[in-house]
């Protein structure tokens, strides 16, 4: 990861630190998404299947409940 991605998604945290946990997820996501855009195929599909994973599924998944 380039240290301006990196960059990015602290300055995205940073600033989403006001909001609930399902918003910051959103934003990162949407960031991840915007970067998978400039990939070339098939690393541009992979990485858009990988942001698009819902804030639920994620919270599942992170808790370990079904």
């Amino acid at each position: 990861m380039k240290l301006s991605t990196t960059y990015f998604y602290l300055i995205a945290a940073l600033a989403l630190g006001a909001c609930s946990s399902k918003q910051m997820y959103e934003g990162v996501q949407s960031g991840k998404r915007s970067q998978c855009e400039k990939l070339d195929q098939p690393d541009r599909t992979k990485c858009q299947e990988a942001s698009n994973k819902s804030y639920d599924d994620y919270e599942r998944e992170r808790t370990g409940k079904k």
